[in-house]
């Protein structure tokens, strides 16, 4: 447990730490490119799910669609969900290209096996198909695992000023979540077309399960 803590820990410091080196050297920068209309993006990302090859990691196509739909200027992370333990477990990040690449090359691909234990406060972010702040942003997204002043600090440099979370949840099966990290004092445009894209990204992993 204290090695868990200790990688997280590590992982986040080591991700603060990314993000410092890039913006010194001017990489990252507000804003994006040219905004897409969202139902256009919302079929091609129906398109591509659908048609996805079994060999392809549908979580991270999941995480890339979500983030074209919200823009450059978010950072999104999609969790499976295994419901015979409760947990959570970070299948892909995308976002900031740059940044995501850069803390991966520092801390490997190791928080792609990072769980998470949920509780009665963590379940009601994954039904319901509506999009919610969560309470305490990051620190409540780390479950704790992550020493506060360090989630704030982060908070503070990438002007991150809400932190959302949506289940993805169909016919009564949970098979995970999506946070969206708003950077550079940005937040979701469109809150109801991130809501249909869950709702879709939802279905299509039903279809997949064979449930």
């Amino acid at each position: 447990m204290d090695y868990f803590i200790g990688s997280m820990a590590a992982a986040a410091l080591a991700l603060f730490c990314a993000v410092a080196s890039l913006a010194v050297n001017r990489i990252m920068r507000p804003g994006g490119t040219k905004e897409d209309d969202p139902a256009d993006v919302l079929f091609h990302s129906a398109a591509r799910l659908k048609n996805l090859p079994d060999s392809e990691d549908i979580y991270k196509a999941i995480s890339e669609e979500m983030h074209k739909l919200c823009g450059n200027s978010h950072i999104v992370m999609v969790n499976s969900f295994d419901k015979k333990y409760d947990l959570l477990t970070i299948k892909a990040i995308s976002g900031i290209g740059s940044l995501v690449q850069r803390g991966t090359q520092l801390i490997g691909d190791d928080y792609l096996r990072m769980s998470f234990k949920v509780g009665d406060e963590e379940n009601k972010y994954l039904t319901g198909g509506q999009l919610r702040p969560v309470e305490e942003g990051l620190y409540r997204i780390a479950m704790g695992k992550i020493p506060k002043e360090l989630c704030e600090d982060v908070e503070q440099f990438l002007k991150i000023k809400k932190v959302y979370v949506i289940g993805l949840y169909d016919r009564g099966v949970i098979f995970g979540n999506v946070i969206i990290i708003p950077v550079f004092g940005n937040d979701i445009k469109d809150k109801k077309a991130v809501e249909k894209a869950a709702a879709l990204f939802a279905s299509v992993l039903f279809e997949r399960s064979g449930k």
